[in-house]
């Protein structure tokens, strides 16, 4: 949080104007060429529109007669009490991941296809279990510990686990920059640098063409192939250990 008002302080000093609690309706589009963006406080008027819109992005890009098939997928967050200090290093593993806190709380997450596309930022008491059992397995110290706090939120992704960077075909004018699948935080820095060189020069730093919206048909439904994944995975939860 303290990072994200930090980059919205940064972007003001530059001259970027924010406008907070401000929906887009729609996208002005005329003879196929981005115009401009309407909201609840009027019409923005611009050429180009820079789909960077997270879980929503697929929504954004209805707005525009675009398909971009971004997944808007749950995931949940579980972190136990303060803990001695156990190890230094990122772990992941078995489907989760975790991290001790400079003090000593083990934060736990995960990835896999039990979550549900939704956009409901609530935990559910079997992907905790998933979570405990799996990194006590990895880490069986943690199988003593107290989980104490959890919490959830919303990220968009693609099928392919690769953001969608760059112009769309159609409408001219309509940029993307979403779909990093859990790893957009970290990127943002880069991403935003990146387009911003191609808007202005056309020419990024960095090649963009391996994150095309084309990789994907135009008819391509991202939920019913997320769907036919999360059918296959077993629902045996694993064991708690200690």
């Amino acid at each position: 949080m303290a990072t994200t008002i930090g980059y919205g302080r940064a972007a003001k000093r530059s001259g970027v104007e924010i406008m907070l609690h401000t929906e887009a309706m729609g996208i002005v589009l005329v003879d196929g060429e981005v115009r401009g963006v309407t909201t609840k406080k009027g019409t923005v008027r611009t050429p180009v529109v820079v789909n960077a819109a997270g879980p929503w992005a697929r929504r954004i890009g209805e707005l525009a007669g675009c398909n971009v098939p971004v997944i808007n997928r749950r995931n949940q967050i579980i972190a136990t009490e303060a803990l001695p200090p156990l190890f230094d290093q990122f772990v992941s593993g078995s489907t989760v991941y975790f991290t001790q806190t400079r003090t000593g709380s083990v934060v736990i997450g995960g990835s896999g296809p039990w979550e549900q596309v939704c956009y409901e930022a609530a935990n559910t008491s079997k992907t905790i279990m998933r979570y405990a059992g799996r990194s006590s397995t990895l880490l069986p110290a943690l199988g003593l510990s107290t989980v104490v706090r959890a919490w959830a939120g919303i990220s968009g992704r693609t099928t392919d686990r690769i953001p969608i960077m760059g112009f769309a075909d159609n409408p001219k004018g309509f940029c993307n920059a979403c779909g990093f699948s859990g790893h957009g935080f970290a990127l943002g820095p880069i991403t935003g640098k990146l387009i911003a060189e191609l808007i202005l020069t056309g020419k990024p730093s960095l090649p963009l063409d391996a994150f095309r919206l084309s990789r994907f048909a135009p008819d391509f439904d991202p939920i019913a192939a997320y769907e036919g994944v999360r059918s296959q995975e077993p629902s045996v939860l694993p064991t708690l250990q200690g």
